[in-house]
């Protein structure tokens, strides 16, 4: 008895033991799902035409770039775009529920830069974020743009913008540029976001596993074979073939 007891305590340990496993690698098998989609749907959903939607706009504003510092002007207004359905029905159209555009405008509207008007800092200064992700935004990259000047002083600013914003900037798209510009690799995280996909995402990896080993143990009990190694194990107490602890004898002895 006490030899049963034992092996069922270890039984128990093993069956606790490969529980956490398996939500362990659920959750890396949800936080991968979640990388690979926001950065599908950044690289294949359309960027073909906006619209602007009714939005709060704390949405945006909660969101706004602070890294510019002091060589962007005073920030203008931000909008929130929405994309437009492509009415050539692309595929690549249905990625768009995972994509959020926000435009934050800074100083004048239309400015051109006259460097010995305003000095080092452009009038006008744009950067567009780009939040992706699925069912939460989860990651987002940045693009920006200046007033235009005609100098080259204007391409040193928008170099000082991309090294500001670092990681936030993404990276360069692969391909061609008839289909990739303007598209990039999200790199910065939304911590919230990532953290609910990844669960998300993990309990669908995981539950299909669970039910799918509940209904096999049950058809095994049924036939009395072990619901390790499936050999017939009828009223014994340890497998012969594999050495677990029967199911069965397990359940009669608790009851």
């Amino acid at each position: 008895m006490r030899l049963g007891m034992i092996s069922r305590m270890r039984e128990r340990r093993k069956h606790s033991k490969n529980t956490w496993r398996g939500i362990a690698l659920a959750l890396l098998l949800g936080f991968i799902t979640t990388i690979v989609l926001a950065q599908l749907i950044a690289l294949f959903g359309s960027i073909d035409g906006c619209s602007i939607p009714d939005q709060p706009p704390e949405y945006g504003a909660n969101h706004a770039p602070k890294y510019m510092g002091d060589i962007v002007p005073p920030l203008r207004i931000v909008e929130w775009q929405a994309m437009v359905e492509n009415p050539k029905g692309y595929m690549y159209d249905y990625l768009n529920i995972g994509r959020d555009i926000v435009d934050y405008s800074y100083g004048e509207q239309f400015a051109v830069w006259d460097r010995a008007v305003h000095g080092d800092i452009p009038p006008a200064a744009y950067i567009t974020r780009c939040f992706v992700g699925l069912p939460f935004r989860c990651m987002y990259y940045d693009n920006f743009s200046v007033a235009n000047g005609g100098k080259g002083y204007t391409l040193t600013y928008f170099g000082l913008m991309k090294e500001r914003a670092g990681f936030r900037a993404g990276l360069r798209s692969p391909g061609p540029t008839s289909f990739w510009n303007e598209r990039r690799i999200p790199l910065a995280p939304m911590w919230s976001g990532l953290i609910a996909n990844s669960v998300f995402f993990g309990l669908c990896w995981y539950l299909p596993g669970t039910i799918h080993r509940q209904i096999r143990h049950r058809r095994l009990m049924r036939q009395d074979l072990c619901l390790t190694c499936g050999y017939a194990v009828e009223d014994l107490e340890v497998c012969p073939e594999c050495g677990s602890v029967s199911q069965h004898r397990v359940e009669n002895l608790e009851t």
